[in-house]
């Protein structure tokens, strides 16, 4: 079960290196209060108990080689996460259900990739879309029309303890109504608009009852050739 380098067998697993495994998994109720760092340390500890070892960095303090998808803000949900493990010689279905066993509650995997190297979905994602339960039907349809005739969007946060004020409409690529509330998608990556931000500011200038936590992270993209193509898409193609 256990993907452990074999000495006697270099050469053998040399040829098949170039190789990784993606799982895509739900970050929801109570894991969503773990904050990124605290993701990252226990991914290390979930994997370890699946019996699957991925390759180590190397250097005088070794490190598992995990990549993930940009961080998530505290308190929003998730079914669209992302990890990568620098892993081979192992079937990425038994790897999926090996991780499933191995979770706390608010942790599952939904689906896994083999890619031949790092998708390094990290600098790769550029935007994502994310569910606003909005109650009022009425209100779905004055914030969706705002958006679409707005050119200019400035929301204010706290950021190192200083109130900042941001305009923020270019990063806010879409905004359609949906059953229940609205979808927006949102520059995602080094160009990054939080969820939890936008939120406040809809929150004081329409009136929405949402929390943080009613917000559900429902896909992420990656930018490709001018356009946007959907993270498993993109991990499909290896």
């Amino acid at each position: 079960m256990q993907s452990l380098r074999n000495s006697e067998n270099d050469e053998m697993y040399d040829l098949r290196r170039q190789e990784m495994i993606t799982l895509k998994y739900e970050k929801k109720y109570p894991f969503v209060y773990v904050s990124h760092i605290d993701v990252l340390r226990g991914m290390v500890r979930i994997i370890r108990r699946t019996g699957f070892i991925p390759e180590f960095s190397k250097g005088f303090n070794p490190h598992m080689l995990l990549f993930f998808s940009p961080p998530l803000a505290v308190g929003v949900a998730s079914e669209c996460e992302y990890v990568t493990a620098d892993i081979s010689g192992v079937d990425e279905k038994e790897f999926l259900e090996a991780f499933n066993k191995s979770c706390p509650a608010g942790v599952r995997a939904t689906a896994s990739y083999v890619t031949e190297k790092n998708p390094n979905l990290a600098g790769n994602i550029a935007a994502s879309d994310y569910l606003f339960p909005v109650k009022d039907p009425a209100r779905t349809a004055e914030i969706v029309s705002f958006f679409e005739k707005c050119d200019k969007y400035t929301i204010e946060f706290t950021q190192k303890k200083e109130i900042v004020e941001k305009e923020v409409r270019g990063q806010i690529k879409a905004v359609k109504p949906v059953n229940g509330g609205i979808t927006f998608t949102l520059a995602t990556g080094n160009d990054n608009l939080r969820a939890d931000r936008l939120l406040a500011g809809l929150k004081k200038d329409f009136g929405i009852e949402t929390e943080t936590t009613d917000i559900l992270k429902i896909a992420q993209y990656v930018a490709e050739g001018g356009g946007y193509t959907n993270a498993d898409e993109y991990l499909k193609r290896g």
